[in-house]
């Protein structure tokens, strides 16, 4: 008996094994992925299958947020480790204290701004601190005339930003300042390639209305819950997140909990575009760029609040928020 127990258990992990390399398969086709080699085919298979246990694991436990598989399910630690690119400094500003008005309730500018709307892919290359950077002038830029803005060069801030690094990071407080001084060509005339390349910047083809030269941004401390709350009630904010963990890479749906999950080591910068409230828990809504294909249509959401470690503690469901900025836009 104990020796048919174990062929069958031998059967059933064989059975395992096979359905997900039919699952691989499916997977391959439909996120347009083909390995030449069968060396690397095994390889990104394994570690597709470790991904889709950890994602099994997780969801087993409903622990109120869910994960799945995405284009980066069978990607290196590596490879994901080159789309975290934001480079933490200290505070350049002052930092901004608002107060918040209690009787306004959450707020989400995805219901009311288009740019937001507007998910972009930074490929493989580490300029998510461009990215939040152009998202926050795009929507504020909407809101400060009421009309949707050319969608602006990420590409221009990588080549032409000499305080950050390109592909290999960056912060927006510098890219706000080379704003200030310098203007944005649109995407269509300044294409982005995901790879350095040499500042090849026309003044004369600027599209972003112009930015106030001496107030181009104001950081919020960590910690400032409300100050935050109230910002984000002026319009999107730029953050500082970690993202090199399984749940925020492979985040499907939900709310990231304060749990410690993530870390506090900030890595990635994104674009927080509102706010709301789930069982009396604070959470923000993070725009990411990965595409819309990640996350929720390129959206996330972290919990946080006043006295949660989420603000500057040492502990944190991705390690939100050591600093934003927000730019200040001339109608």
């Amino acid at each position: 008996m104990k020796f048919a127990a174990a062929l069958a258990l031998v059967g059933y992990a064989s059975a395992n094994h096979h359905n997900l390399r039919d699952m691989y398969a499916k997977y391959l086709v439909q996120h347009n992925k083909n390995y030449i080699t069968e060396a690397e085919f095994e390889a990104r298979f394994e570690n597709f299958a470790k991904t889709h246990h950890d994602i099994m694991y997780h969801n087993s436990k409903n622990a109120g947020y869910t994960l799945g598989h995405n284009f980066l399910s069978d990607w290196t630690d590596a490879e994901k480790a080159v789309l975290n690119g934001y480079k933490a400094k200290e505070m350049v500003t002052d930092a901004e204290v608002l107060e918040f008005d209690a009787s306004n309730g959450g707020i989400d500018w995805r219901k009311s701004l288009k740019s937001v709307n507007h998910v972009k892919n930074q490929g493989q290359c580490g300029s998510c601190w461009a990215f939040s950077t152009t998202g926050s002038i795009e929507s504020n830029t909407e809101i400060a005339t009421g009309e949707v803005p050319t969608w602006l060069s990420e590409q221009q801030l990588v080549d032409c930003s000499t305080q950050n690094n390109g592909c290999e990071g960056g912060l927006y407080d510098y890219a706000f300042e080379y704003v200030a001084s310098n203007g944005l060509e649109g995407e269509s005339d300044y294409p982005y390639w995901a790879v350095d390349g040499t500042c090849s910047f026309s003044s004369s083809k600027v599209r972003n209305h112009k930015v106030d030269a001496w107030t181009p941004y104001n950081d919020i401390n960590a910690g400032d819950a409300e100050t935050f709350k109230a910002r984000l009630a002026k319009g999107p904010v730029s953050v500082a997140i970690q993202a090199n963990q399984a749940v925020f890479q492979q985040y499907t749906g939900g709310v990231i909990p304060d749990d410690g999950s993530c870390g506090t080591q900030l890595d990635h910068a994104v674009l927080c575009v509102g706010w709301g409230n789930d069982g009396g828990d604070d959470y923000a809504i993070v725009k990411n760029s990965w595409g819309s294909s990640w996350g929720v249509g390129g959206f996330v959401k972290l919990a946080f609040g006043a006295g949660k470690s989420f603000w500057g503690g040492k502990t944190s469901a991705c390690g939100f928020l050591n600093q934003s900025s927000q730019v200040h836009v001339d109608a």
